[in-house]
């Protein structure tokens, strides 16, 4: 696949160097003014489609491209050249927006069954960017359905980091003519071997009533989100270092923001949690029912306070910055206006500023994912308007 770049012209983001932020580091506190320094069109054969995504890598140094359904391939950065490819198991029908990188940025993580779609048993697969190698990390030996109660399988989901080297990931065991059982926590390693138990998810009724997770790197800290519509029950569990995973926004009513969360994430410095309502981005439920149905919210994990990152707009999507609790965040109206467009807010409570107006989304394949904002302080963001993928690097002036 050619793969080409083209620099917008200095002239065209001088106006979007006006658009200075300040920002806290953690440590010391010093201030940088975040701008947009050069925004980069990357033009690939074809556009990007309901078969094609690309995911930044943790460092911005290259990004994997799901170019075809059996083949995700990786390029360098900021050259953007093709380096390699891995091909997918046959007989598989992977997920690619389920496609997370480890921490230092040598491997992807996805499940090779789309579980939603197909309802065919999932695996853990493991991608290294370095040679293209593909592996299944937890192959129990069937690929076929998981609604019948004829067979045994262990469903595996929602694969999150928790070092450059070890991957933990959600685990439905179904058996023969038993009940359900509840959603377990695991991890594996790259270099493969037994995964082991880390915890059971008790208050999971086994009806994949937990399907969304996130997990902070280099901590023991990871949230999930639990949908029981039978009980019911709705809202974020999260475990600090390891503890039991508690709720912090819980709720038992129908129709709730919390009934249709479909993505969290956690802040790097692990004070905030977001989550993202799925019914309010698609239904535009914001521009209807207020900035209270903004589909980005945030959950202190101290007060658990939810609140929303602005007042001033319904916030599409965000993602985090490598440190601290500063946020780049997507604001997109149902009709074209001046306040679409990328924001930056240094933290939590800071107000956001605007850096490049238009209708932007993150490039990815049939699924809401939080925005990488990579250590190098570049991001990828497609653009809607012009149907075109973009290279975004962010500077001081």
């Amino acid at each position: 696949m050619q793969v080409v770049k083209r620099a917008i012209g200095l002239a065209g983001v001088l106006v979007l160097v006006l658009n200075a932020v300040v920002f806290a580091q953690d440590d010391n506190a010093a201030a940088n003014q975040l701008v947009v320094t050069n925004v980069t069109e990357i033009e690939l054969d074809g556009s990007i489609s309901a078969r094609m995504g690309a995911y930044l890598a943790p460092d911005g140094s290259q990004y994997a491209l799901t170019a075809m359904p059996d083949e995700i391939c990786f390029f360098s950065l900021p050259d953007n050249v093709q380096t390699v490819c891995g091909t997918m198991p046959e007989d598989s029908f992977p997920d690619p927006g389920t496609i997370t990188w480890s921490p230092d940025s040598r491997y992807v993580a996805l499940i090779d069954n789309t579980v939603l779609r197909s309802a065919d048993d999932s695996d853990i697969l493991l991608i290294d960017s370095q040679d293209g190698t593909v592996t299944n990390l937890t192959d129990d030996g069937y690929t076929g359905s998981i609604l019948s109660d004829l067979v045994s399988a262990m469903i595996d989901l929602e694969p999150r980091w928790v070092d450059d080297t070890t991957i933990a990931f959600l685990r439905y065991r179904r058996e023969v003519y038993e009940e359900a059982l509840p959603a377990e926590l695991y991890t594996v390693s790259v270099d493969g071997g037994d995964p082991g138990l880390v915890r059971v998810l008790t208050l999971s009724k086994g009806t994949l009533d937990v399907y969304v997770m996130d997990w902070l790197a280099g901590t023991q800290s990871y949230a999930v989100s639990l949908n029981q519509m039978q009980t019911p029950i709705f809202g974020i569990m999260y475990a600090r270092d390891g503890a039991f995973p508690v709720p912090v926004n819980m709720v038992n009513t129908r129709g709730s923001r919390q009934e249709g969360i479909w993505a969290v994430s956690i802040s790097s410095d692990g004070q905030y949690v977001f989550s993202v309502d799925r019914a309010a981005l698609e239904r535009n439920l914001a521009e209807t029912e207020g900035i209270e149905r903004s589909p980005v919210q945030v959950t202190n994990t101290t007060t658990l306070k939810t609140e929303l990152i602005t007042s001033d707009h319904p916030v599409s999507e965000a993602g985090w910055s490598p440190q601290g609790n500063g946020l780049l965040y997507i604001v997109r109206y149902g009709e074209e206006t001046e306040l679409n467009g990328l924001y930056l807010t240094p933290a939590i409570g800071e107000p956001g500023t605007q850096l490049l107006p238009g209708r932007y989304q993150t490039p990815v394949v049939n699924a809401i994912r939080p925005i990488m904002w990579a250590s190098n302080n570049t991001t990828l963001l497609y653009d809607s308007n012009n149907e075109q993928l973009l290279l975004i690097e962010l500077g001081t002036e």
